[in-house]
Parts: C-alpha cells; sequence; structure tokens
C-alpha cells in the first residue's frame, strides 16, 4: 500500500494537470477530436486550448490544496486496504472431520512371520542403495525393482 502510494505521489502533477484541464472542458476525448476534424473545426477548437494561457495561471497556494485533494481522492478510490474476512484465512492443524473420541490406538505388529520380515530388509537394502521399487505380484515376485528409469525393469524379487 506504501508502494501504491509513493507511486500515486510521483504523478500527482500529471493526475492534477489532466483534472484542471478536464473541469474546465479544455480536455478533448479521441472520439471528439476526430469528429472536429472530419467537421474542418478542429482549427478553431485547438487554437482556443492553446490560447487560454491565463486559465492556466493558477496561484501555487491552490494547486497545491488540489494536488494534496486529488492524492487524498486517488488513494482513497484506487488504493484500499483489503477486508479482514479476505485477509484472515483459518491455519488448520487438525482434521475437523475427526474426533478426539472417535480415535482407537491401533498397534503394528507388522512384520509377523520370518518371511515378511525378510522382504522388509530386502526392500530397505535396495531402497538405500538407490533403486526404485514397485508392486511385482503380477510377475510372480514380491518387487519389480527399477536400476535409475522406471521404464527398463532390471529384476524381479521372488520370495
Amino acid at each position: 500500500m506504501a508502494q501504491r502510494k509513493a507511486e500515486i505521489e510521483q504523478q500527482a502533477e500529471k493526475i492534477v494537470a489532466g483534472l484542471v484541464r478536464k473541469s474546465r472542458g479544455q480536455h478533448v476525448s479521441k472520439k471528439a477530436r476526430k469528429k472536429l476534424k472530419k467537421s474542418g473545426s478542429a482549427e478553431s477548437s485547438e487554437g482556443n486550448a492553446g490560447s487560454s494561457t491565463e486559465h492556466n495561471e493558477i496561484q501555487a497556494a491552490e494547486i497545491e490544496a488540489q494536488r494534496e485533494a486529488v492524492i487524498a481522492d486517488v488513494m482513497k478510490s484506487r488504493v484500499s486496504t483489503p477486508s479482514r474476512d479476505i485477509t484472515l484465512a483459518p491455519v488448520l492443524y487438525e482434521c475437523l472431520r475427526t474426533k478426539a473420541s472417535d480415535l482407537v490406538p491401533a498397534e503394528l505388529n507388522y512384520p509377523r512371520t520370518d518371511a515378511h520380515k525378510v522382504r522388509c530388509r530386502v526392500f530397505e537394502d535396495l531402497w538405500e542403495k538407490g533403486h526404485y521399487m514397485t508392486v511385482g505380484s503380477k510377475f510372480g515376485g514380491d518387487f519389480l525393482v527399477y536400476s535409475g528409469e522406471l521404464f527398463l525393469q532390471a529384476l524381479i524379487i521372488q520370495p
């Protein structure tokens, strides 16, 4: 917000000059200029806009007051602080659907048998060596082992 305010203050002179021209009727839109150009009366309107130097001479205090008013108006209309409901979002530390009364302690007793223990040790060893593994039951094994790329199968680990 401070950055936007600094940008508006830098451009304040241009904004004030444009609003002063617009309030005096000196500002002519592109459509109006095209219509005037087609009708041939563009010369007179351009001459009036350039020859009115006495209108452009405004006292310094009045310009400064206009500048401050324009900055305040632009800040109010274009720079706004987001509302509280938009800026605040809840940070969830736990699942809202799960209640403490619903939780049941469970024992993890895997691997149970010697075969399961061997499978776990083989998986751990191959994983630590940097191999990738997938389920190998479709091919009659425990794991499919890939050396580096997942497209080239290297080994089928059987029980």
